[in-house]
């Protein structure tokens, strides 16, 4: 009878420690559908090419995400509305950043093609996925995008 409590006890413990019920309504305070103008204060309008939407970027911002450090976020904005964040990493950061957001978020969906590895979180309000370009020889390919679900 111990052991069998013991071993329900240890399989609640690993069920809790992988909790992704938690959810992802924005990021940094703003929701996603936050308009532009109640979030443009200082920022600046970003060099990066994203088709269909608008792309901002903090001179000052906090560039640490799932507790790595990050070479670019930049938040991005369609019909003047906030709609989603893309955050980008350096090659050599994938196995940490993975680590971190599966210790915060649980397994991901992990998906393969000849050209792109994805890591795919899924929740109430957001989609979380990593994309790591695997044909990429630049150090800087590596990106996680948050954003709310179409």
């Amino acid at each position: 009878m111990k052991k069998l409590i013991m071993l329900i006890l240890a399989i609640l413990t690993i069920m809790s420690a992988q909790d992704t019920s938690a959810d992802i309504t924005g990021f940094r305070g703003f929701e996603w559908g936050t308009p532009y103008s109640e979030m443009s204060e200082g920022m600046i309008k970003s060099s990066s090419m994203n088709p269909g939407f608008k792309g901002y970027e903090k001179p000052d911002d906090d560039m640490i995400y799932a507790g790595i450090e990050a070479h670019t976020i930049i938040y991005l904005f369609k019909k003047d509305k906030f709609n989603c964040i893309s955050i980008g990493y350096y090659n050599n950061q994938v196995d940490s950043v993975v680590a971190n957001l599966t210790e915060l978020y649980g397994e991901p969906e992990y998906i393969v093609t000849p050209f792109v590895t994805n890591y795919e979180w899924y929740f109430p309000s957001s989609i979380m996925v990593l994309s790591y370009i695997t044909i990429n020889d630049s150090d800087k390919s590596v990106a996680l995008g948050i954003r709310k679900p179409k």
